[in-house]
Order: C-alpha cells, then sequence, then structure tokens
C-alpha cells in the first residue's frame, strides 16, 4: 500500500509540475497569440486606409484623365478651326491680290503700285 501511495505522490507531482509547465507554455502562448492578433488587427487597418487612399488616388486620377481628353478635343477642334480659317483668310487675300494686280496693273520700280501712290499723295 505503501507504494501505491508514493507512485501517486510521485504522478501527482510529475501532474502538478506539467501543470506548471504546461501554465508557463500557454501563458507564453496567449501572450504571442495576443500580439500576432494586435498585429494582425494593425495590418487590417493599415491595409484598409492604404486601400482607401489608393481607391481615392485611383478615381481622381481618372477624373483628371476625362478632364484632360476633353481639354485635349477642345483644343484638337480649336486647331482644325483656325486651320480652316486661315486657309480661308489665305484664299480670300490671294483673289484681292489677283483682283489689285488686276485693277491697279504692275509694280513700279519701288515694288509698290504707282496707281496707288498718286491717290494716297491727292489725301
Amino acid at each position: 500500500m505503501d507504494l501505491i501511495l508514493v507512485v501517486l505522490q510521485v504522478l501527482v507531482l510529475l501532474g502538478i509540475g506539467c501543470i506548471f509547465l504546461f501554465r508557463r507554455y500557454l501563458f507564453s502562448y496567449s501572450i504571442e497569440k495576443g500580439k500576432n492578433l494586435a498585429t494582425k488587427e494593425d495590418v487590417e487597418e493599415i491595409t484598409r486606409k492604404v486601400e482607401e487612399v489608393k481607391s481615392e488616388y485611383m478615381a481622381e486620377t481618372e477624373r483628371l484623365k476625362v478632364d484632360l481628353s476633353v481639354l485635349s478635343r477642345k483644343h484638337s477642334i480649336l486647331l482644325d478651326e483656325k486651320i480652316r480659317v486661315f486657309k480661308k483668310i489665305q484664299k480670300r487675300l490671294v483673289e484681292f491680290k489677283k483682283y489689285c494686280e488686276a485693277a491697279l496693273g504692275s509694280y513700279d520700280d519701288r515694288g509698290e503700285f504707282p496707281h496707288i501712290l498718286n491717290h494716297c499723295h491727292r489725301i
């Protein structure tokens, strides 16, 4: 009977020792688990903030692209209109030059129309 009590006491002591070791392991495990959970929450929050900023940046970039496209189209239309008007002016100036040459004759030696000079001197 004494042997059984001794064996039981040894088992109880081993059990208590294991509980203390397990408790220490469990305590450090729970601390590490808490750190990991806090880190995970921090990472999730940081990721959410980064995604928000990225989303805002992309939306702003798309808005600027649209604005730039509209502005580019306006400038293209304006340039086309300027070219059309300048060609029209050039054509009219050529026609006017031909009319003046036909109506007044040739240039004098100074490169001016003599009839115009006489007219200008009278005024």
